[in-house]
């Protein structure tokens, strides 16, 4: 038995597998990604996100839980809605569409804020939300000029004392700030504040406000005069049995990534179930990772084991399900056993989902899938140790492996080449 499904989510930026059946991705909104130009860009209704980092570099598949966001004219600063509040140095100045934005348009607001001498002296631009929820708010800011670079502007809620101080770069940088208070509201905070300044008069420009429910900050949502909600990313497929065991063993391998553990959350990197049988791969709050595999109410193992799933980090975990055989390795380490399992019952899974355990909106992955593979027999542990530490790329072809091994062993020091060397690379064809 073979590598029977194997999705290069981040090489190939395609729903469509090398192996296996074709992915399919629900969402019935617009949402935001980074292209490969390493510009915001928009997807439409139902098209997948591939995103990219600044520079343009594939990340893989993005997949987020629905957002809201409540500023009602995100790009718009001269609208009504921003109020100017001020103690002292006089207000804000804001003039519509001076700057090239994030998403490559001429349509970032420069705000010109007077010389804040210090004190009590304030002087910002406050949004008209009302909001009383635990809520996340995102700016996009850059210094207009060179001689604002160096400079500091400030973000935060409803309370003066509570905000996030920023120093200003020539680069568009995406500020944030997670309160519980109403508005969002940025500008310069005088030295009697917390992390307050006394400066000269300050240039910027600004794009993107966003305010939403939430622990962490997700893609920009753009508002142009009503707040506006991004549905749920959903990556599925009703196998019908191709590519799985009926009796969900096998061996997974998935490299991933996750935002940030809000409370009380359990989040899918990947699932798949049907006929009284679960399997997955999910995390909790804290970062807990938690292998699953479930037949008729019989669990493999629900093991919540270091090290933690990481935040913002690219992970890999190789995890082998089989009868009285259940291993998991992350990034290189073994994290989970169990030689107890009773893969009875069952069958042949007829719902595969990565990065979500079903239609509850609870359970999407927040973060980024880069590669899913899987195989119909079970790998051994060394295999399972090579794929997890990178060293076994999952799609690699006999001779490519060889080859990788050789050019290894020629780098080595002579008495480095007489250990033995992985057993695993016939059985990982086998």
């Amino acid at each position: 038995m073979t590598l029977s499904i194997h999705y290069p989510l981040k090489a190939d930026k395609s729903l469509t597998p090398r192996l296996g059946p074709v992915l399919t991705s629900v969402r019935a909104t617009n949402a935001g990604y980074t292209d490969s130009a390493g510009l915001y860009a928009i997807a439409s209704n139902e098209v997948p996100r591939f995103t990219h980092d600044a520079d343009g570099s594939s990340l893989g598949l993005l997949i987020e839980s629905s957002r809201t966001n409540l500023v009602t004219y995100s790009e718009d600063f001269t609208d009504a809605s921003w109020s100017k509040i001020e103690n002292g140095p006089g207000e804000i100045t804001v003039t519509a569409n001076q700057g090239t934005a994030p998403d490559g348009n001429l349509t970032a607001d420069q705000i010109d804020v007077p010389a804040v001498s210090g004190g009590v002296d304030f002087t910002l631009l406050r949004d008209s939300v009302s909001n009383a929820v635990n809520a996340y708010r995102t700016l996009y800011v850059k210094a207009l000029a060179a001689g604002d670079v160096g400079k500091t502007i400030h973000i935060y809620g409803n309370t003066a004392n509570t905000n996030t101080a920023h120093v200003l770069t020539s680069d568009w940088q995406r500020i944030e700030f997670n309160d519980s208070g109403s508005h969002l509201t940025f500008g310069v905070l005088g030295t009697n504040y917390t992390d307050g300044v006394s400066q000269a008069a300050v240039s910027f420009l600004v794009w993107g406000a966003q305010m939403e429910a939430g622990d962490f900050a997700s893609t920009y949502i753009p508002t142009d005069g009503a707040t506006v909600t991004r549905n749920s990313d959903r990556i599925t497929v009703n196998p019908n049995g191709e590519g799985f065991n009926d009796d969900h063993t096998g061996t997974w391998y998935i490299r991933m990534s996750h935002y940030v553990w809000p409370p009380d959350s359990v989040e899918y990197a990947m699932y798949y179930a049907g006929n009284g049988a679960t399997a997955g791969i999910r995390g909790r709050t804290g970062g807990t990772q938690e292998i699953l595999a479930n037949t008729d109410g019989v669990d493999c193992f629900i093991q919540q084991a270091n090290p933690a799933m990481v935040s913002g980090v690219m992970q890999r975990y190789a995890v082998r399900i089989a009868e009285n055989d259940c291993k998991a390795y992350a990034d290189g380490s073994l994290i989970a056993a169990d030689t107890s399992y009773d893969p009875h019952g069952g069958g042949a899974p007829n719902l595969f989902e990565l990065g979500g355990g079903g239609s509850n909106d609870a359970t999407r992955w927040n973060g980024i899938i880069e590669e899913f593979a899987y195989w119909t027999d079970y790998k051994d542990d060394d295999t399972l140790e090579g794929l997890s530490d990178g060293s076994i790329p999952p799609g690699a072809s006999l001779s490519n492996l060889i080859a990788v091994t050789r050019r290894t062993a020629s780098q080595m020091r002579p008495e480095q080449r007489m250990k033995k060397p992985r057993n695993s690379l016939r059985s990982f064809f086998e």
